[in-house]
């Protein structure tokens, strides 16, 4: 059950599914949903990134909280499910909105869980992701044409969501290694954080693999 919602906040379905949303809102011309998801991902995962690259280089001076690698499958599932959610409930009931975005918040929630619950992040570096993707959510709303009140069409999402985790297949993605490869590599060459020895020590005894 854990791999199985892990899964859904995976880069290896969700970059697939990010694209086919961009193309499907195309295919709609629905071009200031399209903008706005363009700009919200590009902040959302970059911010992701540049925060793993500093805390795999940091993160390990820091004693008080157990951070290391802030959860991608919390920012980008927070990202991708949460934009969503909001273009398939706007014009609708206030009471489908509602319910809409307590099921996208649970799932969302759960797939952080599931994090940690595998042993892949703490509950701190599952916090940070949830914040980041929050951020890009407030992004994604504030770039959105305030007229726009048309729900998208849910049932070829729908269809299109099924196709991408039959062919997924519960396959993993994971750039952690690369990361904190450049990660030791700034460190030691711009002299920052912890001595590079230290960090290699304290990130070969954390997580490899998430």
């Amino acid at each position: 059950m854990m791999r199985a919602l892990s899964a859904l906040g995976d880069t290896a379905l969700l970059a697939p599914t990010s694209l086919l949303l961009l193309a499907y809102l195309a295919a709609l011309r629905r071009w200031p949903d399209l903008r706005a998801l363009v700009v919200m991902l590009a902040a959302g995962l970059g911010v992701t990134l540049v925060s793993k690259l500093l805390f795999k280089a940091c993160g390990g001076a820091i004693d008080v909280v157990d951070l290391n690698s802030p959860s991608g499958h919390a920012s980008f599932a927070t990202l991708f499910y949460g934009s969503l959610t909001i273009m398939l409930v706007s014009g609708r009931s206030r009471g489908i909105a509602l319910a809409a975005g307590l099921a996208a918040a649970a799932l969302v929630f759960a797939i952080g869980a599931s994090r940690v619950v595998q042993g892949m992040h703490s509950s701190e570096e599952v916090v940070v992701g949830w914040l980041i993707g929050l951020a890009g959510l407030a992004i994604f709303l504030a770039l959105r044409r305030p007229a726009e009140v048309r729900p998208l069409p849910p049932v070829p999402l729908a269809i299109g969501l099924a196709l991408a985790i039959i062919v997924v297949d519960g396959r993993h993605f994971s750039p952690e290694h690369h990361i904190g490869r450049i990660a030791r590599k700034a460190s030691a060459a711009l002299d920052i954080c912890l001595p590079p020895q230290v960090t290699n020590l304290k990130l070969g005894a954390a997580r490899t693999m998430r």
